[in-house]
């Protein structure tokens, strides 16, 4: 026997199934790694005109974006940049609806005080920053303090003066992060002012009765740009007629529109007591109190809390009343009783019994969750419909949740995730062809 037998002969070959064990695995793991994630290959070229983080919370984060051609937008997310594995599709979303300019997305299921990474989506193209990296935004911490200011809101129309549903409300003032909610089907709208927080800091911001909000309210074809008070924007004087631009500010005239809200010495005044609706749930510190009465007539409105909460305040000349409430409620059953008296003189007394529950805290989903969806939903007395879903996770939490006026909305379709097969494809092919060579070799 030679040498050379006994070298080849002390060195075993590999087994076929050896070989093939090794081909199955390269091959897998090179199908993990192009399929990892959410990718895309193609860069957009759509331009973005506006570009903002809004409506932060700790656990909640809205995105923005105005587009120069109108398409179908969308967000990939996540806390690992070259990873963005969630999906958060635009609010307005439902499946016979058109491309859209203006898109809002809640980024839902976050972990406070943590940075998250996001790309723009615009028919599955990417849209990223200038240096094609992924946009950034970070949740507040979960004990940011909140404050008790009632919720601005108000109503917007048609020049029909039909509601006008899907506008969304963008309300801005003296560098803090912005506040977007959108309207219901009659044209309502409502944003809490709960949580104010600087861009730079994300700490809470100085605001008061008298902080000026630039409200603009953008639709696919017209824009209005209103000016208010906080005082002023609970609610708005009047109902905003879209195309239209308005000023309710002391000494100001109103712009393209009136403030005035002239009335006929003839008008009939009613007693109403608007909010809180009848087993409200109020996330939150403090309820919106307020109503409807005969100008010069006082209201008396007292709440059951520890100590007792009372306040007398009187209508104003256009019947309308507003209860601030300065001082928190803790978490907790309350019982209302609302006191005034009617255009006969007659006394008349509401009594309603709501429920005040902590920020963030979640609310059952049997007390809002509209049929034909099995998402729960939040959804605030008259249409006040604030948060469709993204990935399947209120604009900010609503002051007020009813479900006396729900309404279903189709669950959009997936996006299509946009991978590229072809490199697994190439790569697939490669590894068979060297499986091949090495079983022939063997």
């Amino acid at each position: 026997m030679s040498y050379s037998d006994l070298y080849f002969q002390s060195h075993s070959r590999p087994s076929r199934t050896m070989i093939f064990v090794a081909v199955f695995l390269m091959a897998s793991a090179a199908i993990i790694y192009y399929t990892s994630g959410v990718k895309f290959t193609r860069a957009s070229k759509q331009t973005v005109t506006k570009h903002h983080v809004v409506n932060l919370l700790p656990k909640q984060s809205g995105v923005f974006w105005e587009v120069q051609t109108a398409d179908k937008g969308w967000v990939i997310y996540g806390e690992n940049p070259s990873n963005l594995s969630e999906v958060a599709v635009d609010e307005r979303d439902t499946i016979s609806q058109k491309d859209k300019k203006y898109h809002y997305v809640l980024l839902k299921n976050l972990k406070p005080d943590t940075r998250y990474y996001y790309k723009l989506i615009s028919n599955n193209e990417l849209i990223s920053d200038s240096k094609g990296e992924s946009f950034s935004l970070r949740t507040l911490e979960e004990k940011t303090p909140s404050n008790a200011l009632s919720p601005t809101y108000g109503t917007v129309v048609l020049p029909s003066g039909q509601g006008m549903r899907g506008a969304i409300i963008f309300i801005s003032f003296a560098n803090v992060v912005p506040l977007v909610a959108t309207t219901g089907s009659t044209g309502e709208w409502l944003v809490p002012l709960q949580y104010i927080v600087t861009k730079d800091t994300l700490r809470p911001a100085t605001i008061n009765m008298d902080t000026i909000l630039n409200i603009n309210i953008y639709s696919e074809e017209q824009i209005s740009v209103v000016k208010a008070t906080v005082a002023q924007a609970s609610p708005l004087p009047q109902k905003v007629v879209i195309g239209k631009n308005y000023a309710f500010l002391e000494g100001d005239n109103v712009l393209s529109a009136t403030s005035n809200k002239s009335k006929s010495s003839t008008q009939k005044y009613q007693v109403e007591l608007r909010y809180p609706k009848q087993n409200a749930v109020i996330p939150g510190s403090a309820p919106l109190i307020n109503g409807k009465g005969i100008p010069g007539e006082s209201v008396t409105v007292s709440v059951d809390a520890k100590p007792v909460f009372t306040r007398r305040v009187r209508v104003d000349q256009y019947g309308d009343w507003l209860i601030q409430v300065k001082t928190p409620f803790r978490p907790g059953s309350y019982n209302l009783t609302f006191q005034t008296v009617n255009d006969r003189g007659q006394d008349v007394t509401i009594e309603r019994s709501f429920t005040i529950i902590k920020s963030g805290e979640q609310v059952l989903a049997a007390t809002a969750t509209p049929s034909g969806s099995v998402t729960p939903r939040t959804t605030v007395t008259g249409s006040l419909t604030l948060t469709p879903t993204g990935k399947r996770s209120p604009t900010p939490e609503p002051t007020e949740i009813d479900d006396t006026d729900l309404t279903a909305t189709p669950t959009p379709p997936p996006p299509v995730s946009g991978i590229n097969m072809m490199p697994i494809f190439v790569t697939s092919i490669g590894l068979v062809i060297i499986g091949a060579g090495l079983f022939l070799a063997l």
